[in-house]
């Protein structure tokens, strides 16, 4: 009986220092109680749509200001021309073309001037020419010839013997010419070097081209600044305006001194909750409608507490 008593108060004792233990940790450690936080209320809030891009419009060449197609303000599509420009680029390439053509021509003509001709095309072009003063001689003295028989002075059968010597003299001198011209091509018949072609073939390509160019806008949205006038000449990739891109825009609101939002419970009449951020009083999420444009008003209500 002894041992049944021993194991009875072994085992009361082991629950007994069990619910000790437990009360001592549950003492120990239990976390204080959380305060009561203040209840939360609706704020409504008066929100306003803001830009969150802006595209600068820029000119990619050399240009005077002719006209200008736009006003700030205005609603502009992407490559709708804003501006018109006078290609100044384009006519210092045209004067540069012309200046190289006409010293490269010059510099041809110095050197067909100065090519060697030898002895014998000499002695071709030296009996040309005299048969050519022979011929002229000979037109002088037909001339006379048809005079005389055009009065009747002369018999038919002499004046048709004057004509055929006449006809083959010119024709021996066409032979002449012919024959010197296949040993000798005229000045105009050479063909120029091939860096004057080259530079004749650029010029024509650029004189097609027109005298004037336009700016157009990259993108959809409005214009909110344009920095320059009629009459400019404004240097390669400076800003000619600044465009407001249409995109997803932001909505911003004065909190008013509410202490702290929770939630935003609707914003421009779509339920939410969403994300949203406060900063210097000033309440900041994005749209909830596509449809809305910089300076839509959208109103906003928000879940606070005090």
């Amino acid at each position: 009986m002894s041992a049944v008593r021993l194991g009875i108060a072994a085992a009361i004792c082991a629950v007994a220092g069990y619910w000790l233990l437990h009360w001592w940790t549950a003492e120990q450690f239990a976390l204080p109680p959380a305060p009561d936080e203040p209840p939360t209320h609706q704020v409504a809030l008066a929100g306003r749509t803001v830009a969150t891009l802006d595209g600068v419009v820029r000119t990619k060449r050399r240009g005077r200001l002719l006209a200008i197609a736009t006003a700030v303000g205005k609603r502009v599509q992407a490559g709708e021309a804003l501006f018109t420009f006078k290609d100044l680029g384009l006519q210092e390439s045209r004067a540069d073309l012309e200046r190289e053509i006409a010293g490269l021509r010059e510099r041809a003509e110095t050197v067909r001037a100065s090519a060697p001709r030898n002895d014998s095309q000499a002695v071709r072009l030296a009996a040309l020419e005299h048969l050519g003063q022979t011929v002229e001689r000979s037109r002088k003295d037909f001339e006379r010839w048809q005079a005389l028989y055009d009065e009747g002075l002369l018999a038919r059968v002499e004046f048709e013997a004057k004509q055929l010597e006449f006809a083959a003299l010119e024709e021996r001198l066409a032979a002449a010419r012919a024959e010197a011209a296949s040993h000798h091509p005229a000045e105009s018949d050479r063909p120029d070097p091939p860096a004057l072609r080259r530079a004749r073939r650029l010029l024509a390509r650029v004189e097609s081209l027109s005298e004037s160019f336009s700016v157009v806008s990259p993108w959809d949205g409005s214009i909110s600044e344009i920095q320059v006038e009629v009459g400019d000449a404004p240097a390669r990739n400076a800003t000619l305006a600044t465009v407001i891109r249409d995109a997803l825009p932001r909505i911003e609101a004065a909190t008013g001194g509410t202490r702290s939002v929770v939630a935003v419970i609707e914003a421009c009449g779509v339920p939410g909750p969403m994300p949203f951020t406060v900063r210097e009083e000033t309440l900041s999420l994005l749209a909830p409608l596509p449809s809305l444009r910089p300076g839509d008003d959208c109103p906003v209500t928000v879940s606070a507490r005090k």
